[in-house]
């Protein structure tokens, strides 16, 4: 009865604790998703600040979003507001929209346009010369993690029903990287494949040409949290010919690890052009002088980027292996200068104490089948003993 409370009992735990993360997950997604509309109502103003019609236009009403069934209208219309621009928006709380929301959400179904007349009879714009609704397209979340807010918006004047702008705005919103729990032996074979990395790079770099090293965010399976440990072995690895990059602080991470997907999938295939491009944007971020690059005081260097890609993580509390491909390429000629895949291994030591009680509980049926079975014969072996010597007794001559 006990037993059957205690599992009872982490059965309930267990369930809490999930509701608990499922929660701060959606909160994150939630979130995310407000950053995606303000970042769509932040285009929204620029391209309408960009439209020829609208000039002279300086006031205008927000209606609302047609489709929005989780508060999205608020979010859209409080970064109205705070945005910096040439316009005043008047929203729901300088004017009741309430009405002219349904009538507009009505009229999409329908079909309709919004026309002046149905426009005016909604009561007083106070000035205001003209207005500004929308129809929600999409609002979901990527399978990587970017939320995205697309809208449809229509701009029209007050007086004439005249529409001025349309157009479609996006917002996308992708949350922090999320560090990953790894077990303390995959961060050892971690080390291990850092180690290998760091004897043969050291071996082989009077091979390479002096070059500055743009050190890329490790990508692929549990990346996030091998990332660190492999990125100071790269950066321990340079010398007086290598001059490395690495961490950069004062940029997104995110829009660095973008970068290292687009380049590892891509860059065989693109043009100089667009190297010259990516290279010149990576050297803003990791804030290397482009002099220093052709005729600096380390003379000519070619600009190059590492970047590994995580194969294969795994582990428990005892061993763990990790494989990981690495690669060196330049930009100007987008050649592999160096590389190779790299296992590295951990596998927690044992002592003579342990290793005996590893081998009693691996084995032990066989070892009660064998002791048993010795117990057994052992037996046999004395019944017949004992057998054999009183029939010998009984048979002795008188």
């Amino acid at each position: 009865m006990k037993l059957r409370k205690v599992k009872f009992l982490k059965s309930g735990l267990a369930v809490c604790i999930l509701c608990v993360l499922s929660l701060l997950a959606w909160a994150d997604g939630e979130r995310d998703m407000d950053y995606a509309v303000e970042k769509a109502a932040e285009e929204a103003v620029s391209k309408m600040a960009a439209a020829s019609k609208v000039r002279g236009v300086d006031s205008i009403a927000f209606i609302g979003l047609a489709g929005d069934r989780k508060g999205y209208n608020t979010t859209f219309r409080a970064a109205l507001h705070n945005l910096k621009s040439r316009f005043k928006f008047y929203t729901r709380k300088e004017v009741e929209w309430g009405l002219l929301t349904k009538e507009i959400e009505l009229a999409h179904k329908r079909g309709d346009i919004m026309d002046a007349k149905t426009l005016q009879k909604f009561g007083d714009f106070k000035g205001v010369q003209a207005y500004l609704y929308g129809v929600i397209r999409e609002a979901n979340t990527d399978s990587d993690g970017t939320a995205v807010f697309r809208a449809t918006l229509t701009l029209s004047r007050i007086e004439t029903g005249e529409q001025i702008w349309e157009g479609n705005v996006t917002g996308r919103y992708r949350g922090a990287i999320k560090r990953e729990e790894v077990p303390d032996t995959l961060m050892k074979a971690v080390r291990d494949a850092g180690r290998q990395i760091k004897e043969k790079l050291a071996v082989e770099q009077n091979k390479l040409p002096e070059c500055n090293v743009f050190v890329l965010p490790v990508i692929g399976k549990k990346a996030s949290a091998v990332s660190d440990v492999l990125i100071s072995q790269f950066v321990s690895a340079g010398d007086k010919n290598m001059a490395i990059y690495a961490n950069p602080s004062s940029v997104d991470p995110l829009e660095i690890r973008d970068i290292a997907i687009d380049l590892e999938a891509n860059s065989p295939t693109y043009s100089a052009k667009k190297l010259s491009e990516i290279m010149k944007k990576l050297e803003k971020m990791y804030n290397v002088n482009p002099n220093a690059v052709s005729k600096g005081k380390y003379g000519s260097r070619t600009n190059t980027y590492l970047i590994a890609r995580v194969i294969n993580a795994k582990g428990d509390e005892n061993e763990a292996s990790l494989m990981v491909d690495v690669k060196l390429r330049d930009f100007k000629n987008n050649k592999i200068l160096w590389g190779g895949t790299f296992d590295g291994k951990f596998e927690e030591e044992q002592s003579s104490n342990t290793k005996l009680k590893t081998f009693w509980e691996e084995n032990t049926y066989l070892i009660i089948g064998i002791g048993g079975g010795a117990v057994v014969l052992i037996a046999i072996i004395l019944v017949l003993v004992f057998v054999f010597s009183g029939f010998r007794l009984m048979t002795r001559a008188r």
